[in-house]
């Protein structure tokens, strides 16, 4: 009776016994460790590594969290036996500083793993899936260089995140930052790879060149910084301000008055200090619009041209000092506390009323807007006066 009982023992014992996950060794110079499971229809993967820490706190923990997610990847695919894997649904469940090392838990789907034996050249996956090699040999070189691609990653997701601010102010501050970030970031990188003993001074394209990861890592940050140009670029014309119509004006006057409504809305004169140390005078002036002939048109040109110049020289309007400061190819522009400066351009410039007057004679039309409802006619005139070498 008590043999039967024993048995009985070891049977449900054996029946209930949970198996023991598999541990499996990444490797590489993060020292990749990963357990993987199989339960209730899901791999579970849970990776270990050293983590990332040359950058900011930020920076670092969005790096970490895509870097142990790519090595828990990779681990099942070392797990599976595959040469690469193709799949769908995986969620991160938890991920974060664990000790001195980083751990990620991942989830996936098995019912959504596909298993190659061999590696797909030319075929790429679906919108929804994701295509992962096993790990062969983990170098330096490799581990450099998916810290330099998850570095852009990181900041084309804050570029995402700061396109969809709505204010425009708040777009560019956001901008700036992440400029100086990229800025930042890859400069500690490129003394992290100048530092690292593991890589070779030779330009031989065998991974572990230093010459070669700085190259690509400047190629990266320099296309970081076009992508910021061009996304400052995008919302410029996004943001354009709808209180004027027909707006023709030249370079550079088209940025400066662009800049800010009010330039463009305010007659008289203004004096923009530039930021290369530069002066550039402008004349706006305005009138009625009697109806849509030539005649008109010429007609009001010719009475603004005169009211520009007019208001260039008055000495009782005031005029509006205008600062410009540049955020790489957009121009900003800071306007001098209240609408008008009380004061004469001659004063603002440090010049006499004779050379004012000069100016004044050499300044040429440089754009020409409506209203938004086409009854208002604006002209401006301008010109820069080159900084003093």
């Amino acid at each position: 009776m008590i043999m039967f009982r024993s048995a009985m023992l070891i049977l449900v014992a054996a029946s209930t016994a949970v198996a023991e996950p598999t541990r499996v060794e990444v490797g590489g110079p993060r020292a990749v460790r990963a357990e993987i499971d199989t339960a209730d229809g899901q791999h579970i993967v849970i990776v270990w590594m050293r983590p990332v820490r040359v950058f900011d706190a930020p920076t670092n923990a969005e790096i970490n969290r895509e870097k142990a997610r790519l090595y828990a990847l990779q681990a099942l695919a070392k797990h599976l036996g595959g040469a690469e894997l193709t799949l769908s649904g995986a969620s991160i469940d938890k991920a974060g500083p664990d000790g001195n090392e980083y751990r990620l838990t991942l989830r996936v789907p098995a019912d959504k793993v596909r298993v190659a034996a061999t590696t797909t050249e030319n075929a790429a996956p679906a919108a929804d899936e994701v295509r992962v090699r096993a790990p062969k040999l983990f170098t330096a070189g490799a581990e450099h260089r998916q810290t330099i691609h998850a570095l852009a990653d990181a900041v084309r997701q804050s570029l995402r995140a700061a396109v969809a601010e709505k204010e425009r102010e708040q777009f560019l501050e956001s901008v700036a930052a992440i400029e100086s970030a990229i800025k930042d970031s890859s400069k500690l990188l490129r003394r992290e790879i100048e530092a690292d003993r593991l890589l070779f001074d030779t330009d031989d394209r065998s991974g572990t060149s230093r010459p070669e990861l700085l190259a690509e890592l400047t190629a990266v940050r320099s296309r970081i910084l076009d992508e910021l140009t061009a996304a400052v670029a995008a919302r410029k014309d996004d943001c354009a301000d709808p209180k004027f119509t027909a707006v023709e004006i030249a370079e550079p006057f088209a940025a400066i008055l662009g800049a800010d409504p009010l330039l463009m809305e305010v007659t008289g004169a203004k004096v923009v200090h530039l930021a290369d140390g530069g002066r550039c005078v402008i004349a706006v002036a305005s009138t009625v619009v009697k109806d849509a002939s030539a005649a008109d048109r010429l007609r009001a040109e010719r009475v603004c041209r005169d009211k520009a110049i007019a208001g260039f020289l008055a000495e009782t309007r005031g005029v509006q000092v205008v600062h410009v400061e540049k955020l790489r190819e957009e121009v900003t522009v800071r306007v001098e506390k209240g609408r008008e400066k009380v004061t004469t351009v001659a004063e603002v410039l440090s010049m006499t009323r004779a050379e004012v007057e000069g100016i004044a004679k050499d300044m040429p039309p440089v754009g020409t807007w409506k209203s938004a409802d086409g009854k208002v006619f604006y002209l401006a005139i301008g010109r820069v006066i080159e900084a003093k070498k």
